[in-house]
């Protein structure tokens, strides 16, 4: 699915290949495992799921570094910062409570399934992810430009300069097709750490200060707005609120939030410089506060391998229990398997057997009831040529005049019946046609009322509404009256936007129309080529053709040629021949032929000459 890029087929398989996977107790091999991570980094890095797009390169990565022997450390290199780069490009998550990377429980669920299919953490996070990067050091293994990068965007505080120092490293990673994957989602990253940055210092900030801050990224304003609004309202900006005011061109920082962020920075600053002007005034503690640690210290240093040595032989024990406790549950699981095996043999062979018994117990039973049928069916067979019902008559126990008997009853029985069935159907009908004419008489008068009355009380509902239809328009009217004197004082201000907004457009439209204009002008060259390329292909291949023919017509000659002098040479080889034999023997007569009677071949005379036949003459 992958090489065909069917990515949400290739989406769909992931839960059957986690249910081959645990169907198995053989682990898969490692290149088997290596190609269904990197598989899985293209999918989610398609789909822009930088979550699990990092957690799939970083198990794919830390599979090729321990198991790939043939990698180089200049692509474990490049592996580990692709990993890092992913890892940051996984949108952030809001600091304040009760905020997750998934807002919605039920993405929050999905999240957790899509991990446990995969076999990552159950709640994946991306703090967590960097938190397991930074302990494996990958910051030794990575490129010089991810480092200085992730220093710069994960530990600096700088809002006003950020932008300036960043801008530089994304150009050098757009140069390199397997980073510049991640350049789009870092620079959403910067942005969104720029805008939290400046909501810690700033209670306001100006559009038009703000567009220079952010022109290294050479993006138009829009676009940098959408970008800080979707970030705000999915809470990947650490400020408690951000509204853009375009009237005033500026953009406002939520004030308790702020407030709360300063006065916790001035009360730990406070308290550094109290500590500090402490450690100078009494000096006498601070020496004591000093011996006390340099103590501890040695303490420390005396039984720390001690401890270490206690530590080991406590992992040592555990080990050795983890060992006998996993051999327990082999032999168990080993004897619960054996167990069920013969409790499901001998279920298999007890319910064999009753169904064996149920079917010769059936076939008894059918053979039994196929002759009970016969028997019965040829009773009632000379009863019903006698037009006896015999349905409701026992006759299998009766004797030969009881059937009689039984056959004149019915035939008495059946006369009466019909006819006390037709007397009854036409005193019924006569009923019915009485009844129903009585009805339809007196229907009629109150027919007519109904509908009058339903004619009068349709008048009056219309009437009303019509007259509620009538005062709504009015307040409907009254209300657009006053909602267009409250816009129209806006006019003015909304035509200024308007035209900054349409030249910033009509400068993305001119600049997507030339760009175009050059596509068609180059595929119109590259068509030309393509059909003067094609056309002088024709030509040659036609030409070939011609020669081809040309050369087989002349073959056909020489051949023809060749032939005819072949049929002359023979045609002048026989006619010598012919003349250089001798003469033909005379015949004698009526008599009998020069061989006395014997047979001569036709193809030789007596005398060994050319062709002759027994008379002499030619052939």
């Amino acid at each position: 699915a992958s090489k065909l890029r069917l990515w949400n087929e290739g989406f769909r398989t992931i839960e059957d290949i986690h249910a081959l996977f645990q169907k198995t107790d053989k682990r898969p091999s490692s290149q088997l495992e290596a190609t269904y991570y990197q598989k899985l980094t293209d999918l989610f890095l398609v789909s822009e799921n930088f979550l699990f797009h990092a957690y799939a390169f970083k198990a794919y990565y830390l599979l090729s570094v321990e198991k790939n022997k043939s990698l180089t450390p200049e692509q474990a290199k490049r592996m580990a910062s692709c990993v890092l780069l992913s890892a940051m490009s996984i949108p952030l998550q809001s600091s304040k409570a009760g905020t997750t990377y998934s807002s919605r429980d039920s993405q929050k669920q999905k999240n957790r399934r899509m991990a446990q299919l995969l076999g990552f953490d159950i709640n994946p996070k991306r703090k967590s992810i960097l938190q397991d990067l930074l302990d494996q050091d990958i910051l030794d293994v990575v490129e010089d430009d991810v480092r200085e990068l992730y220093m710069l965007l994960e530990m600096t505080f700088a809002p006003l300069e950020l932008v300036k120092k960043v801008q530089p490293i994304f150009e050098r990673l757009r140069a390199k097709s397997d980073l510049s994957n991640y350049v789009d989602a870092l620079e959403k990253l910067l942005i969104t750490r720029t805008i939290s940055q400046l909501g810690q210092i700033f209670y306001s900030f100006r559009l038009d200060t703000l567009e220079q801050l952010l022109k290294p990224l050479n993006k138009p304003f829009l676009q940098l707005e959408n970008i800080i609004v979707k970030a705000v309202k999915t809470r990947q900006v650490d400020v408690h609120s951000v509204s853009i005011d375009h009237m005033n061109s500026c953009m406002h920082f939520g004030e308790d939030f702020m407030e709360e962020q300063r006065t916790r920075r001035l009360l730990t600053d406070m308290s550094r410089g109290l500590n500090t002007v402490c450690e100078h005034i009494c000096t006498d503690e601070a020496q004591a506060l000093t011996e006390q640690r340099k103590v501890r210290a040695q303490t420390v240093l005396k039984y720390i391998n001690q401890t270490h040595q206690e530590v080991l032989r406590r992992k040592e024990i555990i080990d050795k229990r983890k060992d006998e406790l996993m051999a327990l549950r082999q032999i168990r699981r080993a004897e619960q398997e054996r167990r069920v095996k013969d409790l499901e043999r001998s279920k298999k062979e007890a319910e064999r057997a009753r169904v064996e018994k149920q079917r010769k117990d059936r076939e008894r039973a059918a053979l039994e009831e196929l002759e009970e049928e016969k028997r019965q069916f040829e009773i009632k067979q000379k009863l019903l040529q006698e037009g006896i019902d015999v349905s409701s008559n026992n006759v299998a126990s009766m004797t030969l005049e009881e059937q009689e008997k039984l056959i004149a009853e019915t035939r008495k029985k059946t006369i009466q019946e019909s006819i006390d069935t037709e007397k009854k159907i036409q005193a019924s009908a006569k009923r019915l046609d009485t009844l129903v004419r009585a009805l339809r008489e007196r229907e009629i008068p109150k027919l007519k009322e109904l509908i009058k009355e339903k004619r009068k009380q349709d008048e009056v509902d219309h009437k009303k509404a019509w007259e509620a239809h009538l005062a709504k328009s009015k307040v409907e009217h009254e209300e657009g009256k006053k909602a267009k004197e409250e816009y129209s004082r806006m006019q003015e201000s909304r035509g200024e936007f308007e035209e900054i907004l349409l030249a910033q457009w009509r400068k993305v439209y001119d600049e997507e129309r030339s760009q175009r204009w050059e596509e068609c002008d180059r595929r119109l060259k590259y068509a030309k080529l393509d059909r003067a390329r094609k056309l002088r292909q024709s030509k040659e291949k036609e030409i070939a053709r011609r020669r081809d023919e040309e050369a087989r017509i002349e073959r056909e000659k020489r051949r023809i040629a060749e032939e005819e002098e072949r049929k002359r040479r023979e045609a002048e080889e026989e006619e010598r021949a012919s003349q250089q034999a001798p003469p033909p023997a005379a015949p004698r007569g009526d008599g009998p032929p020069a061989s006395g009677g014997r047979y001569v071949p036709p193809m030789r005379d007596e005398r060994g000459g050319e062709r002759r036949f027994p008379g002499g003459g030619d052939d």
